[in-house]
């Protein structure tokens, strides 16, 4: 009868011995699972630092590229007005350059003459002539030479 008695005492023992194993097992399972709460919590942390600072860096870019279009905006509205100042001094010398030609190809030379413009109403025609009476040129009236003004 020692024999089942004894095998019964190792049984216990050997339950005992897994018991505690696993109690150990647990304590350090509870152990690791505390310590990466922990980890876990430091990089919520963290993450939430770095999320603030890049929205307090977006904020500055969004500032800097404000500031940057307020700046391209007044520079092109500086060059439309520099343009528009070209375009307008240069419109005489662009005149008188095509009134040159004009002159040139015709074969003839500019000369500033005073001048008489006698309109006929009859044939709807207007002549321009030199105070000598020789005709400068002959053209159609214009809507506006049409009506008639008193002066």
């Amino acid at each position: 009868m020692e024999q089942p008695v004894m095998k019964i005492v190792r049984s216990l023992e050997a339950d005992s011995i897994g018991f505690e194993k696993q109690e150990i097992f647990r304590r350090l399972d509870h152990d690791q699972m505390e310590e990466q709460r922990a980890r876990l919590s430091d990089h919520m942390i963290e993450l939430t630092k770095l999320n603030d600072e890049l929205a307090d860096q977006m904020e500055e870019q969004r500032a800097r590229l404000s500031d940057h279009m307020i700046e391209l905006t007044k520079l092109n509205d500086e060059l439309a007005e520099a343009k528009q100042a070209h375009k307008e001094a240069a419109e005489p010398h662009k005149t008188a350059i095509k009134q040159t030609l004009k002159l040139s190809k015709a074969g003839g030379n500019m000369e500033e003459v005073e001048c008489l413009k006698i309109a006929n109403w009859d044939t709807m025609r207007v002549k321009v002539m030199t105070p000598d009476g020789e005709e400068v040129y002959e053209r159609a009236m214009r809507p506006e030479e049409r009506q008639m003004t008193i002066s």
